[in-house]
């Protein structure tokens, strides 16, 4: 939004005193996630217009022009399109400065704790409560719907603020549950306090040094106990913990019981009348549901939201389920959760008799380097009764998408309701809404769906090389190729038309990510059965089409190669040798007693096979016919590659930009100098907690780059390149060099800087002069090697020159060595050094001798490569001293002289 200026009371322009102008409104956060949604807005509470020339509010980079006031009374509201960046949804702080640079006002605002959640993206902002009254204090403000450029919803003294509030969790049966907490500008206190789902109770506490202590009377094991605290200030203002604009209205703890499972324990609160109306509602969808209390390890989620989800699975008899925590919770679990969640979803398993394939499959999908959503078993209960065997999984949502670097993407899920998304042209025929209900968009509601229209159109009206190249530039093809193999790997039979996600991610291209695990590792599917079929084994896998974007993976000659030899990797790797039969076996015996409860509560369909044994069908009826197909019958019908490639390739960083000139975020290039193509999913460069994205093959001489998270949309400017998606750490905290490993950790390459005015020290025959080859590699700008004594400094001369970035330049030098057998190599630019000895002059003549590397910085070992031989002429038996240059070349490599017919040694010229 523009600055909206809304006047008071018009009146001569003065100088503000200190205070006059204040922090009204934040609305840090609207409901549909729109940037243009944001603004800050100011108060002039005085009687005169204030000039607000050259003042500034530090925290969101503006500054109000020359001539800009506000009226006495007034508002203004400055919206995003004014500042830049954006105002953080995590909470930031925010200083209003005068033209002298003195500060005026200032609020430390967060999304949790004793600040209101509604404020975070439910639909409302933060408003004051008392201008007079200091803004960095979550009392003076309370959470309300936005009013820019008006008074705010509520204006009265600051409410009482509780903090430090503690009580004893999972007290044993009859114990009494004690709390205690803090509560600042509160004349009178209570607590009400609930049992189960009966009516609260309502006590006076005492505040004695502003602060109470009260003891809940101890109940029955596994009872649900709950309570809010209450305050009035001295004007009569109320303040609750939890506060106004938290989403729970209690908090709380249950009553330790009886432990009857080793797995996860998720305890499930909601009256037997709530949860029949909630088990046949089937219509429900996004974050609807009823209501509920969530309790792990004695915690309780208050106000949470509880609906069924799925869609052919809502008709099964045991629902899944998906949890929705009030604003401003957030499920923890340390050790196990990568990061706290305010959703999950509880998954059923009715329809796998192992209960362990989605585990599994999640497992086996993130081994292969696809961003899934994590899953593990659990034991859910309701009302302190056991409830059944489930899988938690999930949710890909923001926090999901920050975990995967996606959260500026754009999101789609495909087929997520009754209508399968199958990319036809005759999608783009449809409107906004109905095309969104084949494909849901996730993110960024506010934006048009221009972009997946035009990959729509684009693939149903090319063909061959035309849509190769576009594909190329527009499709990120290691995660296509690493979705198609690793569905077949893991035999993923519901994808293609559903259970899958579009993402059009940071960088520009399109991104594919797979979904719903249920039918995977031999669990089959017919059109006569469904997902209830009997039968274990391997076939079928995902091998059609499935519309024109995996389609063109399957018939395109180039395309299909990828897939073909990432196929045979995921199965060496992953299938094989990744520990999946051990762990299908540890998961077995872990769910054994936890899967026989849940069959005598829920039943099964079908043949009525115990999961134990169904487990047990997971390896010998899928993993290892699986593998055998895999890596024999489908090698043998050309569809599946040959072999996997070289497991310790000769890489090489060619280049490392930190962001010098300030036009593309840092980034890094890699680049395969083998023959042939190479694997190189999930290689690893730790310093920078970079990992190379699943899927991720280069061709020969083909090359990678990758890129800080900030870099925006930069798939335009890096055609010919493989996008290698992104790192969080600093690129400039490495100059000094990092490291690429492979997928068992081996160092294949590194990147090594010389700075500017290093020497590099070579060694040979002391007071002896020697022949060497000299060669400038990989530099970092113009510049020059020179030849000098190492204590004598460099002169004007050079041996070898190059005037750019990352050149190779090769030379040859007469060096003295020093009586210590030593000398050395001026680097005037940044570059790699590479010294040849070739011969020692002796008596005016060369002293020819088999040539020797004195020093590579590259840090390549030497290895030789295919290639060709050019024959020359001289004198018969003798030896000449020789330069070579290499010209326009294709790919990184070298020239040697040898006899011509022999094998090439591991030195170059």
């Amino acid at each position: 939004m523009p600055i909206m200026v809304v006047g008071g009371i018009e009146g001569e322009t003065v100088v503000a005193s200190s205070g006059d102008v204040v922090f009204n409104e934040i609305h840090y956060h609207p409901v549909d996630d729109h940037p243009t949604g944001e603004y800050v807005e100011l108060h002039n509470k005085s009687g005169s217009t204030v000039d607000l020339s050259g003042w500034c509010v530090d925290g969101i980079k503006y500054c109000f022009p020359a001539g800009r006031s506000i009226a006495a009374r007034g508002f203004i509201a400055i919206g995003s399109g004014e500042y830049s960046g954006s105002l953080s949804n995590g909470g930031e702080d925010l200083a209003l400065l005068d033209a002298g640079g003195n500060q005026i006002d200032f609020v430390e605002y967060d999304d949790k704790k004793d600040w209101p959640a509604f404020a975070d993206g439910e639909g409302h902002s933060l408003q004051r409560l008392d201008v007079n009254a200091d803004a960095d204090n979550s009392g003076n403000w309370r959470s309300d719907p936005p009013t820019p450029g008006r008074a705010n919803v509520v204006r009265t003294t600051p409410m009482p603020v509780w903090s430090k509030v503690k009580h004893n969790p999972l007290p044993a049966p009859g114990a009494a549950v004690t709390v205690t907490a803090e509560v600042k500008n509160a004349t009178e206190a209570s607590i009400s306090y609930v049992f189960g789902f009966g009516s609260p109770v309502t006590v006076r506490v005492p505040i004695i040094a502003g602060a109470i202590r009260f003891d809940i009377p101890g109940q029955a094991a596994g009872s649900l106990i709950r309570y809010r605290l209450n305050a009035v200030s001295a004007q009569n203002v109320p303040g609750s913990w939890p506060r106004q604009g938290d989403g729970a209205i209690f908090t709380g703890t249950t009553v330790a019981s009886a432990v009857t499972t080793d797995l996860p324990r998720f305890e499930w609160f909601m009256p037997d009348a709530t949860y029949n109306a909630a088990v046949r509602d089937l219509t429900l969808r996004g974050d609807d549901g009823y209501p509920a209390v969530l309790a792990y390890g004695g915690e309780i989620f208050d106000n949470t939201k509880v609906r069924v989800k799925g869609q052919a699975s809502r008709y099964h008899p045991k629902k899944k389920w998906k949890f929705i925590l009030a604003p401003g919770r957030e499920l923890e679990i340390e050790g196990l959760l990568p990061k706290k969640v305010d959703e999950f979803a509880l998954h059923s398993n009715w329809s796998d008799k192992s209960f362990l394939r989605e585990t599994i499959a999640s497992e086996a999908f993130a081994a292969a380097g696809v961003a899934v959503s994590q899953a593990f078993p659990v034991q859910l209960e309701r009302n302190n009764q056991f409830y059944g065997l489930y899988t938690y999984v999930e949710q890909q949502d923001g926090t999901w998408r920050k975990r995967w670097n996606l959260d500026e993407s754009s999101v789609y899920e495909v087929g997520g309701g009754q209508v399968f998304g199958l990319l036809r042209p005759t999608d783009n025929r449809l409107g906004e809404s109905a095309f969104r209900r084949k494909y849901d968009k996730e993110t960024k509601e506010f934006e048009n769906d221009a972009k997946l229209r035009e990959l729509i159109a684009v693939l149903n009206s090319t063909s061959g090389a035309k849509r190769r190249a576009w594909i190329y530039d527009n499709v990120d093809v290691p995660s296509v190729v690493n979705t198609l193999a690793a569905s077949m790997a893991f035999q993923h039979q519901d994808i293609g038309h559903k259970n899958y996600r579009l993402v059009l991610n940071q960088l520009g291209k399109w991104t594919t990510i797979p979904t719903d695990f249920d039918l995977t590792f031999g669990h089959r599917t017919r059109i006569s059965c469904g997902a209830t079929c009997n039968e274990v084994g391997i076939g079928g896998a995902f091998e059609h089409p499935g519309g024109p974007l995996f389609g063109a993976f399957f018939f395109d000659p180039e395309l299909v190669r990828l897939v073909r030899q990432r196929l045979r990797v995921i199965t060496e790797e992953v299938l094989r040798d990744g520990g999946l039969t051990q762990r299908v076996i540890q998961l077995r015996d872990e769910t054994a007693d936890e899967a026989l409860r849940d069959r005598a509560v829920w039943g099964t369909y079908g043949v009525q096979k115990l999961p134990a044994a169904d487990a047990n069908d997971i390896i010998n009826k899928f993993i290892t016919p699986q593998v055998s197909r895999v890596l024999g019958t489908m090698v043998r019908q050309g569809r599946v590659a040959a072999s996997s490639g070289p497991t310790l390739p000769r890489l090489a960083i060619i280049g490392v930009e930190y962001n010098a000139n300030g036009i593309v975020a840092p980034h890094f290039y890699l680049q395969n100098l083998e023959d042939v193509p190479v694997d190189i999913s999930s290689y690893k460069v730790e310093e920078l907690e970079y990992t190379v994205p699943g899927g991720t093959i280069l061709q020969p001489g083909q090359a990678l780059v990758a890129f800080h998270k900030d870099a925006g949309v930069v798939a335009p400017l890096f055609r010919s390149y493989v996008l290698g998606g992104t790192f969080d750490e600093d690129l400039e905290d490495l100059r000094d060099g990092f490291e690429v490993k492979n997928r068992a950790d081996a160092v294949v390459t590194s990147w090594t800087n010389l700075p500017p005015g290093s020497i590099t020290e070579i060694r040979g025959i002391p007071n002896r002069s020697g022949v060497i080859s000299l060669t400038s590699t990989r530099s970092a700008s113009a510049g020059y090697l020179q030849v000098v004594g190492c204590d004598v400094e460099a002169g004007k001369t050079s041996n070898v020159n190059n005037d750019g970035k990352y050149q190779n330049r090769a030379g040859a030098a007469i060096v003295p060595f020093s009586a210590d057998g030593t000398a050395c190599i001026y680097n005037h630019a940044s570059a790699h050094v590479v010294v040849d000895l070739q011969g020692y002059l002796a008596d005016g003549a060369i002293d020819d001798i088999d040539d020797i590397r004195l020093i590579d910085t590259r840090g390549l070992g030497p290895r030789p490569a295919r290639g060709s031989q050019t024959k020359i002429s001289g004198r018969p038996n003798s030896s000449a001293f020789v330069s070579l240059v290499a010209v326009q070349t294709e790919a990184a490599g070298f020239l040697q002289v040898v006899e011509c017919g022999a094998a090439r040694g591991g030195f170059s010229n």
